[in-house]
């Protein structure tokens, strides 16, 4: 599983190579996580999102109710925040996610910010596992990411249901894995 991390690693450092530096986009002051404080993280654990998810205390504002295996974000972002040991470079981001589309809105457009930048977009479909490489400040024991949805719409808008909430992802699961010498 390292060398595929690893692996992973370097092809998404050599298209991000390709493509040049990310936006510069600025993460909006969020409050960090629904308590208040950002949980303790050890890397490699994978949270999970559902009603009995060991991920809750990690989202902050956007987030709706806790569903039986994913929680739906319910504004056009929606935050999370994790406590690290430190970083010294970079980060491998996977999550597994389930996009609300409708036939008016087949795709949902979601834009990571973490470290003060944009660090990865993606045109969501359908349910899967995305990944991002993320480049973070030299020291940071705190990571606190805004997840931004494009084409954030309710049920209710698409003539689904009477939900008015304006759905964008419904998260499930969530791991970080740092490259080696990324750690002290």
């Amino acid at each position: 599983m390292a060398n595929d991390m690893e692996s992973l690693a370097l092809i998404m450092q050599q298209i991000r190579t390709e493509l040049g530096p990310p936006e510069q986009d600025t993460l909006t002051a969020r409050q960090p996580a629904r308590s208040g404080v950002a949980p303790a993280y050890d890397w490699g654990q994978v949270l999970t999102f559902g009603a009995a998810g060991n991920g809750l205390p990690c989202l902050g504002r956007g987030w709706s109710y806790p569903e039986e295996t994913r929680t739906w974000s319910e504004e056009a972002s929606a935050g999370l925040a994790l406590q690290v040991s430190p970083v010294h470079g970079l980060v491998i981001l996977s999550f597994r996610c389930e996009p609300f589309t409708s036939d008016k809105t087949p795709t949902q457009v979601v834009r990571l910010a973490a470290g003060g930048q944009i660090q990865g977009e993606w045109m969501i479909t359908q349910p899967g596992d995305y990944h991002a490489l993320l480049s973070l400040p030299v020291g940071t024991e705190t990571i606190t990411m805004e997840f931004q949805f494009r084409n954030a719409h309710s049920p209710l808008d698409a003539g689904l249901s009477a939900d008015p909430r304006k759905l964008g992802i419904a998260l499930n699961r969530l791991s970080l894995h740092p490259l080696p010498s990324s750690t002290s």
